[in-house]
C-alpha cells in the first residue's frame, strides 16, 4: 500500500459574512484540504473547517479545488 493511498480530500466553502450571518454576495470561495488519514482523522480535519482553525494546522494542505484538480490529474488517482 502506497502513502497516496491515504491522501484524502474534503471540499468546502468559505465566504464573508455580514453581521446578521449572510454570507455576502460574490465572496465565496471554493477551497479544498489534502490530508494524510494515518496523520489526522476525517472527524478531526472536519471540525477544523467548522471551526475555522484549518489555516493553523500544518498536518493539512488547504489549497483551491481547481489546484487539488490538477494534482490528482497527475498521479493521485480519482479517489482522492
Amino acid at each position: 500500500m502506497s502513502m497516496l493511498d491515504h491522501l484524502k480530500r474534503i471540499d468546502f466553502e468559505v465566504a464573508c459574512y455580514t453581521s446578521d450571518g449572510e454570507a455576502v454576495e460574490g465572496t465565496e470561495e471554493q477551497l479544498c484540504i489534502l490530508f494524510n488519514d494515518l496523520t489526522i482523522s476525517t472527524d478531526e480535519v472536519n471540525e477544523l473547517v467548522k471551526s475555522g482553525e484549518y489555516e493553523y494546522d500544518s498536518r493539512i494542505i488547504v489549497t483551491s479545488q481547481k489546484r487539488a484538480n490538477n494534482f490528482t490529474r497527475k498521479g493521485l488517482g480519482d479517489e482522492v
